[in-house]
């Protein structure tokens, strides 16, 4: 036996004029100090994800000398890679 649901309706109400930062839910936009995480989390190796939302996923990743990461691929969506420090 199927059910037949009825069609969901979705309000926006909240236009943007532009980019616009990620907030916490309210309007305080989130900001993330790179040193700070870098000083709480230690020596590599370590990850952090820093955003998670409908539009990104950030994750501050320290690698150990020589270190790297694994061949793999994503079907969901693009990877790429920004270095903040160190050599790549």
């Amino acid at each position: 036996m199927s059910t037949v649901s009825s069609p969901i309706s979705i309000v926006i109400d909240r236009l943007a004029g532009g980019p616009t930062a990620p907030t916490s839910g309210g309007s305080t936009p989130l900001r993330t100090r790179v040193a700070e995480v870098v000083a709480q989390m230690g020596p590599a190796p370590w990850a952090r994800r820093i955003i998670s939302d409908e539009r990104n996923l950030v994750t501050l990743i320290a690698s150990p000398p020589g270190g790297g990461n694994r061949p793999h691929w994503h079907r969901e969506f693009d990877e790429w890679w920004v270095v903040l420090g160190g050599r790549l």
